[in-house]
């Protein structure tokens, strides 16, 4: 995929691609979330958001500014992805 050659290459292991939902994809083309070793990146719309080591399961994407998309989840914990 062309997402994983934009990853950081000190950081080549990506093991999984998740899943993306239809409607994440069309409405904000959100096209991949691969989790590496340590760290998981998400690509939206062509540009790389760091996701940290600490998403679990499903966030939906509640705004998004010019340099920052924020996601929550069910249990109402707010996450911030800012781009790198």
């Amino acid at each position: 995929m062309a997402e994983e050659k934009l990853i950081d290459p000190m950081k080549p292991k990506q093991e999984k691609v998740k899943n993306i939902p239809k409607k994440l994809q069309k409405e904000y083309m959100l096209s991949a979330i691969v989790d590496s070793e340590n760290e998981k990146v998400c690509v939206i719309n062509g540009k790389i958001f760091n996701v940290g080591s600490t998403v679990d399961n499903i966030y939906t994407i509640t705004e998004i500014t010019e340099n920052e998309v924020i996601l929550e989840n069910k249990l109402n914990k707010k996450l911030v992805l800012t781009l790198y």
